[in-house]
């Protein structure tokens, strides 16, 4: 999800990449569409929240934010979607692109 300046990813706490960009939040974000052999490598850092504790929690609020814009539509199940963020500790990593390389072919 693109929010402002920032590209917004939904991760969860027990991965290697998590722990990873805790360590260095220097990242990058890399685009592709093979079909043109086009694509685009973003440089910056990152922000990581903390993992959702609480269905009521800022976390959760921003998973259910999140959500809507991916999904272009209300989940089925409020209840059960803050639930399962917070069981499997989902947090959000807000990446801040500070220069791109790529090629795009038309």
């Amino acid at each position: 999800m693109i929010d402002d300046d920032t590209i917004v990813i939904s991760v969860t706490d027990d991965r290697a990449k998590t722990r990873n960009l805790r360590r260095d939040p220097r990242s990058v974000v890399h685009v592709t569409e093979p079909s043109s052999w086009s694509y685009l490598a973003f440089d910056g850092t990152v922000e990581l929240s903390p993992p959702a504790a609480s269905v009521d929690d800022e976390t959760c609020n921003r998973l259910v934010a999140y959500y809507e814009a991916v999904a272009g539509q209300a989940h089925p199940d409020w209840a059960a979607y803050r639930q399962a963020m917070v069981d499997e500790k989902r947090l959000l990593i807000s990446f801040t692109p500070t220069s791109v390389v790529g090629q795009i072919k038309t």
